[in-house]
Formats: structure tokens, C-alpha cells, sequence
């Protein structure tokens, strides 16, 4: 059996007060029907922070800048 690697983020983004914290719940598997930061795999070929932004963009459908 062939094994992979996977490389993946998860980001959890809060209001700007702190007092609430996107959450995704899951439809599919893995971790069908539970609650998850936003987030996904990333390729080998892209560095953190791209695939990060990527991925919220993606899973989250947000598209603003990320403030650090």
C-alpha cells in the first residue's frame, strides 16, 4: 500500500471584538457532521501563508485582506 503525505492548515478567524469565532460544519467526510476551523491541504509547491489565504477564500468564501 502506497503511503501519502499530506500537508494541510487549519485557521481559526475571530471578530474583531474576540467574542465569536467562524466555525465550518462539515457535510462531508473526514470529519462529517463536526465543527471545524477553516482550512484544507496544501501543496507541496505553495508556502503556508499562500495556502492559507487560499483556503479561506475557498472554504469560507471571504476575500478581504488578513490583517497579521
Amino acid at each position: 500500500m502506497e503511503q501519502k503525505i499530506i500537508v494541510g492548515n487549519v485557521s481559526f478567524i475571530f471578530s474583531e471584538d474576540l467574542k465569536k469565532v467562524l466555525l465550518l460544519h462539515r457535510s462531508k467526510e473526514p470529519m462529517k457532521n463536526l465543527w471545524t476551523g477553516v482550512g484544507g491541504k496544501t501543496s507541496f509547491d505553495e508556502d503556508i501563508r499562500t495556502s492559507t489565504i487560499r483556503e479561506i477564500k475557498e472554504e469560507a468564501t471571504l476575500d478581504r485582506p488578513i490583517q497579521h
